[in-house]
């Protein structure tokens, strides 16, 4: 269980770490998911040790849509099984089993499926066009795809499929237990007033003035170094997790929460860094054409690696101009 808050702090730092070389402004906005994601997976936690599985789950669902992982998901449907609600810890195996390959997810999924298919609907749902799933008026979740596995209970049922401002489309559906259903459903046309295109704001006006790229570069280190310390932090919590998965506690639980604090702090630092390269980034030269003057030369490329070392890592930055 401490180990999904984790995993998600540690997958979001590294994510964090790679997404300020393309847009920096990306790793603020991760920075903000993992945060949010570490407070749902700890109020799962909770709600666990309470006996209250249906909030459990809930906690455990918003913390998988913010930082995807496979403790997470995993904890998601075990609550789902143990509040009752068989369609959706049968939708949610079903995700978990097409989304990771470890062992773990995949016996558990396997495990979860093969007690309640025969007493639920497999509903496969295809699209024209990217769409969200609903289900007698409640979405199955955020994602648009046009391909969508979910489970009902038998009886009558709406299906839909949402496809945003083109609108959506409605089936109704017999659902029975173990016979499987395929619904396809169609994009509505879209009105003509809804297929003007947005020119105005394609390319933005050069900057004459700015900061150079060596400060862009070194902020960037900096926020790949918290980054890296984060990340150790939190595979240090994740040690702790194994023995809590086997034997939920209060005390090992208290325990992992206070690595976890820890980890929260290094994550507030990694954060600002972030914050400061996005700033940064939105007043940096990029190109040559957007010197001050034709008489400033081109600024030579500058480059960033990240190599493990014994207790942490190197950055190493080359040719920068300050």
């Amino acid at each position: 269980m401490i180990m999904g808050r984790s995993v998600a702090l540690v997958a979001a730092a590294l994510a964090a770490a790679g997404a300020f070389a393309i847009d920096s402004r990306q790793c603020a906005a991760q920075s903000n998911n993992v945060a949010a994601a570490a407070r749902a997976y700890s109020l799962g936690q909770q709600a666990e040790l309470a006996g209250d599985f249906r909030a459990a789950s809930e906690h455990y669902e918003l913390a998988d849509r913010m930082v995807p992982s496979p403790e997470a998901l995993r904890s998601a449907v075990r609550m789902r099984l143990k509040a009752g609600d068989e369609a959706i810890a049968a939708t949610r195996a079903e995700v978990l089993a097409h989304r990771y390959r470890d062992d773990r997810s995949q016996e558990l999924a396997a495990e979860i499926l093969k007690r309640l298919r025969a007493k639920l609907a497999r509903v496969s749902l295809t699209c024209t066009a990217p769409c969200a799933a609903l289900v007698d008026g409640g979405a199955l979740g955020v994602e648009e795809a046009r391909e969508h596995v979910f489970y009902l209970e038998p009886g009558q049922h709406r299906v839909a499929a949402d496809f945003g401002a083109a609108g959506s489309q409605e089936q109704a559906v017999a659902a029975e237990a173990g016979v499987p259903i395929t619904v396809a459903l169609a994009a509505p046309d879209r009105p003509a007033g809804l297929a003007l295109e947005r020119r105005g704001d394609v390319h933005e006006a050069a900057r004459p003035h700015g900061l150079r790229l060596g400060w862009f570069v070194a902020s960037g280190a900096l926020t790949v170094a918290m980054a890296g310390v984060t990340v150790w932090s939190g595979l240090d919590v994740l040690k702790h997790n194994d023995a809590y998965e086997r034997n939920p506690t209060r005390e090992k639980l208290e325990d992992g929460q206070s690595r976890e604090r820890r980890t929260d702090i290094l994550l507030g630092v990694s954060l600002a860094a972030a914050v400061t390269t996005g700033i940064i980034a939105l007043n940096t030269r990029w190109s040559p054409a957007e010197a001050e003057g034709p008489a400033e030369s081109a600024e030579p490329a500058a480059s960033l690696g990240v190599a493990p070392v014994a207790g942490g890592a190197v950055v190493v930055l080359e040719g920068i101009t300050w």
